[in-house]
């Protein structure tokens, strides 16, 4: 049975989490976690883009799976943390999980050190000085630092929708061409 990408995205996040929880206890360092997120990352790409593993996921057998992710662990020379991450999702049948897997232990690993992540969605490209700015005006709130993450969207017409934690701010033309519409239609 198929599952929801929520439901992916919380099986996800419980892989993620204990294996941030098992590193902090062995006192990793920010250069360790950072390898283990880039590393889950370049998996995440792997899957997303190999019709043969993505077969593997689906129909190979617990044994074929850990064997062929023990394989490629060592092809990709993967920190050994990773490594076991791998090997447990592919005991639990769960290689479906990478390309959440990766975004979740990103997010959490952000969150671990304090960072705020500002998600912005434009309509044409994010200037350095753009970022710069956006950064600069979240700053107090970041113990860890800003991390802009910047997508295109050409649907939202000009202006920019900003996400930073559980807050949004739409200042897209689209936004206000919708609040507009939505005020016209009450009055």
């Amino acid at each position: 049975m198929a599952q929801s990408s929520a439901e992916m995205f919380l099986l996800a996040s419980r892989y993620a989490k204990a294996t941030l929880a098992v590193m902090a206890e062995k006192k990793a360092s920010v250069a360790i976690l950072t390898k283990v997120k880039d590393e889950l990352q370049q998996l995440a790409d792997i899957y997303k883009n190999s019709s043969a593993l993505q077969r593997l996921a689906l129909l190979a057998s617990e044994k074929e799976s850990v064997a062929a992710m023990g394989d490629l662990s060592k092809k990709m020379k993967l920190h050994s943390e990773t490594a076991k991450l791998l090997k447990v999702v592919a005991h639990n049948r769960r290689l479906t999980l990478l390309p959440h897997l990766a975004e979740v232990f990103a997010r959490q690993l952000s969150e671990h050190k304090g960072e705020l992540i500002v998600k912005v969605t434009t309509a044409n490209p994010l200037t350095d000085a753009a970022k710069k700015k956006i950064s600069n005006a979240f700053a107090k709130q970041a113990k860890g630092g800003v991390v802009i993450e910047s997508e295109e969207d050409p649907a939202i017409l000009g202006g920019a929708i900003i996400r930073a934690g559980s807050r949004m701010l739409d200042a897209s033309v689209k936004g206000r061409l919708d609040r507009l519409k939505n005020e016209l239609k009450t009055a």
